[in-house]
């Protein structure tokens, strides 16, 4: 019966800890989940966009709309994809606000929509 070396030992070499070993592909995930969120963001403002437009309410349409090409625009200049490809760690708290507060905007937008849909 032989036993497991520990990390680190003589007989196996050093135990390789960086970050490509240990995290694989985390980075590509992570780029690839923000770019889903974005994406997820862009269409849940053109749908906002089209509802108000078909509803007659169009300041919210606009609104709508805006927010959808910032945060396409924002995705596309903005978003440190490189970095996260090269592995580099980056800070994901703005990102997850924006993405947060677009939601709620989006909601809120949508909301507004029906509630002036319903008394007109």
């Amino acid at each position: 019966m032989t036993d497991a070396a520990p990390a680190g030992d003589a007989a196996r070499g050093p135990a390789d800890f960086s970050d490509s070993a240990v995290y694989g592909a985390a980075p590509e995930r992570t780029a690839l989940a923000w770019q889903r969120t974005g994406l997820s963001v862009v269409i849940g403002c053109f749908m906002v966009f089209v509802a108000s437009f078909r509803t007659q309410t169009i300041v919210i349409g606009i609104a709508a709309g805006v927010l959808g090409l910032a945060v396409a625009a924002l995705s596309v200049f903005a978003f440190p994809v490189n970095a996260y490809l090269r592995g580099h760690r980056v800070d994901s708290w703005p990102l997850l606000i924006i993405a947060g507060a677009s939601v709620v905007a989006i909601g809120i937008l949508g909301t507004a929509a029906g509630v002036l849909t319903l008394f007109r």
